[in-house]
């Protein structure tokens, strides 16, 4: 379904208004999902980078926001390691 509609083609009788994912397009959608997961990777990386220099307090809201439940957690936890690590 993704190829097809990244063609423009439908296929199975799905078209434009069944091809929706969440409400939002297939395009869209994995645009999103793109975004959201490089974000998170960069969270992770960023908070591996800088674990030594963290106070306590940041190492936990960190680790709390890299939890894929919590929404906005990856922006949360890039705000507290680049903010903490200057400290």
């Amino acid at each position: 379904m993704i190829n097809s509609t990244l063609q423009g083609k439908s296929i199975e009788n799905y078209g434009d208004e069944n091809s929706t994912i969440m409400g939002v397009s297939v395009v869209i959608f994995v645009v999103m999902l793109i975004i959201s997961l490089g974000i998170w990777i960069w969270a992770l990386v960023a908070t591996v980078k800088y674990w030594k220099l963290l106070p306590d307090w940041a190492k936990v809201v960190s680790i709390l926001g890299l939890i894929p439940i919590i929404p906005g957690g990856p922006i949360v936890t890039l705000v507290v390691v680049y903010i903490a690590k200057q400290k």
